[in-house]
């Protein structure tokens, strides 16, 4: 997936948000370089943090705080915010 976001919720068993970064970090992509060395940084929306993300081009990993296992439940403007971002082509970034 050279392309995209990857929801993950470091309380939610069925998500794990460290197996999935692992699992992530070690994908083949062009960005794959540039996405290691990366730094996880504050995702926020309208000036709140709501997780923590990672971004190399356009491709991101995206933790979202407070979520479960519905991040689009339990963090609406974090959900929308990201997926507007990715649908619209864009870099995932805050707000």
């Amino acid at each position: 997936m050279a392309h995209g976001i990857l929801p993950s919720i470091p309380t939610d068993w069925l998500c794990n948000a460290d197996g999935v970064e692992a699992v992530v970090s070690r994908l083949a992509i062009p960005q794959s370089h540039k996405f290691n060395e990366a730094k996880m940084s504050e995702y926020t929306v309208n000036g709140k943090v709501v997780g923590k993300f990672k971004t190399a081009g356009k491709f991101s990993f995206l933790e979202v705080f407070d979520a479960g296992h519905f991040v689009a439940a339990y963090q609406p403007a974090a959900a929308l915010q990201a997926f507007s971002q990715t649908i619209n082509q864009q870099t995932l970034h805050c707000t």
